[in-house]
């Protein structure tokens, strides 16, 4: 896949050639952030096939258990250590999952071994690391913790997708970007660049900023809302800094669930699914999905040129007209 979705230059602003630096050399935040993160679309994660991932700095398997459970595990037999998916051998039929390499058998839904063929005896401890796993908004996410510690929360959802007609799902979006998440994130909170880089005409108002159990509630006022795309209210629901859903309300209302997930050190893969309510003309719904997209898609581009080469400064200079950028970063420091 391309770094940047439809890098097609025209949806994305001149940018100077400048070497990129590695992340660590222009930040010193943690690489791994704990909490929900998305590793797969639903669609892709299916009871008959192992699904290899490669998310922070390691390799997993994604499978469906029998009762259809999505589940995720560490991709490695814990024997001697050969990757589940690496060769036709390994594979999951029936709720069994097989090693390629000594044909170990593991229970989907638990990931106890089972069966040894040239031993009588299975190990008690040879199980697959199973990772807590939840589905929602059409993707599947996984706990992850430096330190190994179990969920302390679970992630916003908004069920409104599911129990109102009229939601109209667009083409998903994704990204791999060189910049860590709570950089990217912290933009909701720095109004002035809205006004600066995107060119809107009004500084958005910080309606509430709450504190949640998955994580913060951002409302935004904007009251004189950008002719060329008027949004009136957007709130935003942070699971942690790796999930949010993004509700904007004006003449039509849309819904974002964006997702961002650490690949390695160096990069971060950026995913969007988005749907637009109907307004009863299947016409103007397409009109104002496709202008709403293309400007997202530009205002990424946009944020990318100077977040992947940005320093991360741990005490900015500030000043009057600049939003509450210091109240993100003490609220990001619950996930490290």
């Amino acid at each position: 896949m391309p770094d940047h979705a439809d890098s097609d230059s025209c949806l994305h602003p001149p940018a100077r050639q400048i070497a990129r630096l590695p992340i660590r050399n222009r930040s010193n935040l943690p690489t791994y952030p704990n909490g929900w993160f998305r590793v797969a679309s639903s669609e892709d994660v299916t009871a008959d096939s192992l699904l290899p991932l490669t998310y922070f700095g390691a390799h997993y398997v994604a499978f469906r258990a029998p009762d259809g459970t999505a589940r995720v595990a560490d991709a490695y037999c814990p024997h001697l250590g050969a990757h589940l998916a690496s060769h036709t051998g390994g594979k999951i039929e029936n709720g069994t999952i097989t090693c390629p390499f000594h044909r170990w058998q593991f229970a989907a839904d638990s990931g106890q071994c089972t069966r040894i063929n040239y031993s009588r005896i299975v190990p008690p401890k040879a199980r697959l690391t199973l990772h807590p796993a939840r589905e929602m908004h059409g993707m599947v996410v996984m706990w992850h913790h430096t330190e190994g510690l179990p969920p302390d929360h679970e992630p916003y959802i908004e069920t409104r997708i599911d129990t109102e007609p009229g939601w109209v799902k667009l083409d998903p979006l994704r990204w791999e970007m060189y910049a860590q998440q709570q950089e990217f994130l912290e933009n909701i909170f720095d109004s002035a660049h809205i006004l600066e880089l995107h060119n809107s005409e009004t500084l958005p108002r910080f309606a509430s900023i709450d504190d949640t159990a998955y994580g913060i509630k951002i409302v935004l006022d904007i009251d004189v809302p950008d002719p060329e795309f008027p949004v009136a209210k957007c709130i935003n629901d942070y699971s942690g800094i790796s999930l949010a859903v993004q509700n904007n309300r004006a003449r039509g209302e849309n819904l974002l669930f964006t997702s961002f997930t650490p690949i390695d050190e160096d990069r971060v893969e950026m995913t969007v699914n988005a749907y637009i309510k109907e307004s009863g003309s299947a016409e103007l719904d397409s009109a104002f999905g496709t202008q709403f997209i293309e400007r997202f898609k530009y205002e990424v581009a946009q944020d990318l040129a100077i977040l992947e080469h940005k320093k991360h400064l741990e005490k900015p200079l500030l000043c009057s007209g600049d939003g509450d950028i210091l109240r993100w970063r003490q609220y990001t420091r619950r996930f490290y």
